[in-house]
């Protein structure tokens, strides 16, 4: 596959609920030792961050700057296990090195259903641990 089709397949996959969205294994090794308040606690950053960059994202006039955010929620996505976010950011990171602002502005129109979900499915995690 190569990255046009890899652009394709990530802004049209179908946001569903069988997919990966949070590597609950990657979670359940990572916060083995860690109380249930302090992980509420680290979502709760996580979630807050997110809307953050996504406010700045939505009035964004520059590339750089819509890179700079989109890297940010990269690396928040990675370090919660929040898969599909994380590969959703990896691309449009991308696109932001190599594509047109028209372009990206294509694929960020999918960041926020991508974070909602996200989000429900982090509190659902948080909930059941």
């Amino acid at each position: 596959m190569n990255h046009t089709d890899e652009k394709h397949d990530l802004a049209h996959r179908e946001l569903k609920d069988n997919y990966c969205w949070l590597d609950r294994n990657k979670l359940n090794d990572q916060w083995r030792e860690i109380d249930r308040e302090t992980k509420r606690e680290i979502i709760s950053i996580f979630i807050n961050e997110l809307y953050d960059r996504m406010t700045a994202i939505e009035s964004a006039r520059e590339l750089e700057t819509i890179r700079h955010h989109v890297h940010g929620i990269k690396g928040s996505a990675d370090n919660i296990g929040a898969k599909y976010l994380a590969d959703w950011a990896r691309e449009a990171e991308s696109q932001c090195n190599n594509a047109s602002f028209d372009s990206v502005l294509s694929t960020l129109m999918e960041l926020p259903r991508i974070c909602e979900k996200t989000i429900c499915e982090v509190k659902l995690f948080i909930k059941e641990s």
